[in-house]
């Protein structure tokens, strides 16, 4: 081998070396980057936005109070996990509203469609299309009947949760 390409040789394999390293520092800084990205914004597929409901004497338990808001949850829904970060701030805003504080809100997950709760839900609130569309539906529910229902919130937003509570929860 001539010098000329041995000289070649070494450039290229300083240059493989350059880029192998260069590309590392590269993964690093995303990897962080992605970790503090999800700790600022955590991964919507996560988040439980209010206490569950598990079983049919949970949910009558809940029912017990005059003024209550449900969020039917699925896992197999992209719209189901977009609206859940607006459950969670609309969950805020009616926590910061004096005429709404006194609402319990909850979380039934209907990923399965079916069971005892289900049944108990399909028995109870005859909504059968907001528990089936997978939009991350919310119900509003007063003394013991749907007065309101939102197939997907996420759609709604905040500000229209807010007014469609207030107007469902109106004191008489």
């Amino acid at each position: 081998m001539n010098a000329i390409t041995k000289n070649r040789q070494r450039r290229f394999q300083l240059s493989l070396r350059s880029l192998f390293l260069g590309t590392v520092a590269l993964a690093l800084v995303i990897s962080v980057l992605l970790q503090h990205t999800s700790d600022m914004h955590p991964n919507p597929a996560k988040i439980i936005t209010a206490p569950t409901i598990e079983t049919r004497r949970g949910f009558q338990g809940v029912l017990a109070n005059s003024d209550v808001i449900l969020h039917l949850d699925v896992d197999w829904s992209a719209q189901a996990i977009s609206s859940r970060p607006v459950i969670v701030l609309f969950r805020e805003a009616l926590g910061n509203h004096s005429k709404l504080q006194h609402v319990v809100v909850r979380r039934i997950d209907c990923t399965e469609q079916h069971g005892e709760l289900w049944n108990a839900l399909r028995e109870t609130l005859h909504v059968d299309y907001a528990m089936t569309a997978g939009g991350g539906a919310i119900i509003w529910i007063r003394s013991g009947t749907v007065v309101d229902c939102v197939i997907n919130a996420a759609d709604a937003g905040v500000d229209q949760l807010v007014a469609r509570s207030q107007q469902a929860f109106a004191r008489k």
